[in-house]
């Protein structure tokens, strides 16, 4: 049995512009699943919440920077235009949240009986000109959580194929109160080099944490006239209780991924 070493990544990066965290914002669209529920905001901000009611992460949305920008640049697409799809990928069938609008698309898939949803986001360059972009991000958002104070490198048993070269690094995040763990990946890595970082807010009342998980071109991607720039598929387990069975589940579902690849 060979040993899978999995290292728990906990960076900090700025750049997310988020609003201070007042909780889950009124409902506008919700998905179901058995592990959690996926709400839409009217502003069409994306909250994870579990079943006890428990918030594991508010105030969701994509982002962007292009050559020019600062720093990421929120995507705003309210809730009306968001629609309702089902969907059946490599990891299952579910159902999800489409939010398009302009040069934007925001896909949230859920998968029923699984405790993990994906995140994508595609930028549609609409104009006369060609866009230089610099980051795209499909996840920017606010985790009423504390970091974990465990996150070195943790050793996973791993029985399966630990030959497969899959991604071996990820975000785990534990709320102190419920002691459950979220978790966040990229699944592939096609277009960029991508990051996830997790920064500890300052927020002396109530234990916030902000979360970003991006695609950053260096040098920034050219977007001709007509042209798109979709973001690497971005995994994120909810209320994991065991953190190396997060790791091995997230492992199986990146597997997919490399075997197609790989063909």
């Amino acid at each position: 049995m060979k040993r899978y070493a999995v290292l728990a990544l906990i960076l900090s990066l700025a750049g997310c512009q988020i609003t201070p965290y007042l909780g889950a914002a009124r409902e506008f669209r919700t998905v179901n699943t058995s592990a959690y529920e996926l709400s839409i905001s009217k502003s069409g901000r994306m909250s994870l919440s579990l079943p006890s009611g428990a918030v594991v992460l508010t105030n969701a949305y994509p982002a962007m920077s292009a050559e020019q920008d600062q720093r990421p640049k929120p995507i705003n697409i309210p809730g009306v235009f968001s629609t309702r799809t089902m969907g059946k990928t490599k990891l299952g069938e579910g159902h999800g949240i489409l939010l398009k609008k302009g040069d934007y698309r925001w896909l949230l898939q859920t998968y029923t009986t699984e405790p993990f949803l994906t995140v994508q986001v595609t930028y549609t360059n609409t104009s006369k000109k060609t866009v230089k972009v610099r980051m795209l991000s499909p996840l920017c958002a606010q985790l009423p959580l504390l970091l974990a104070t465990n996150s070195a490198e943790t050793p996973v048993q791993d029985t399966s194929n630990p030959d497969v070269p899959i991604p071996d690094k990820y975000a785990l995040i534990q709320d102190s109160q419920t002691g459950s763990f979220l978790l966040a990946a990229f699944l592939t890595r096609n277009t960029s080099l991508t990051k996830i970082s997790v920064e500890h807010s300052q927020n002396t009342r109530r234990p916030v944490s902000e979360i970003l998980a991006a695609d950053v071109y260096d040098p920034p991607a050219e977007v001709p006239p007509g042209g798109s720039l979709t973001s690497d598929l971005l995994y994120l387990a909810v209320g994991e209780n065991d953190p190396t069975e997060a790791a091995l589940r997230f492992k199986a579902a990146a597997e997919k991924f490399y075997t197609d690849a790989t063909r």
